[in-house]
């Protein structure tokens, strides 16, 4: 559960309404279909190899019925928003994090961590299910290692080292 939220930014709702006929495992494009999305818009979401991996192993030694939810509780039926929260929650104490965690939290560390990685807010905005470009500004939280990266980029680049060459 935490590392579907993490890896892919979904949203609670649509996390919760996930069935294993939404997965597509096959081949060398694994996705799942969110249905439950913002907007009501159906989109395919992207899985990351590592997830898709653990979804196959997981389907392999459940053997679920296409309707059946790929989240479930310890009774078995869909898992709940309130049992959510609570795994949530108790992950981050052993991980010894004292802010509150929501499932939303994990939205924004994972567009965070993609903005991180492919500084494309574009493609943040699409990963994430947004129409709006600019709802995208809110992950845009920028490291100190950021800016200093960026400096160093901005000077091999630009020709400013050799402005300063004194030879």
């Amino acid at each position: 559960v935490l590392l579907t939220l993490v890896s892919t930014g979904l949203r609670r709702s649509e996390l919760l309404a996930l069935n294993w006929s939404d997965l597509q495992l096959d081949g060398n494009r694994p996705s799942l279909l969110v249905r439950r999305g913002k907007g009501g818009k159906p989109r395919r979401q992207p899985l990351p190899p590592a997830l898709a991996e653990e979804f196959r192993r997981q389907q392999t030694s459940r053997s679920p019925a296409s309707g059946d939810p790929v989240f479930c509780g310890l009774a078995g039926k869909r898992l709940t928003s309130t049992i959510l929260a609570t795994l949530i929650r108790r992950a981050a104490e052993r991980s010894g994090i004292e802010k509150s965690v929501s499932a939303h939290t994990l939205r924004h560390t994972a567009a965070t961590w993609l903005r991180q990685q492919t500084a494309d807010a574009r493609l943040v905005a699409a990963y994430l299910g947004h129409a709006d470009l600019s709802t995208v500004s809110r992950y845009a939280h920028v490291a100190d290692r950021e800016l200093h990266e960026a400096a160093a980029t901005l000077g091999e680049h630009s020709g400013i080292a050799a402005a300063l060459d004194p030879r």
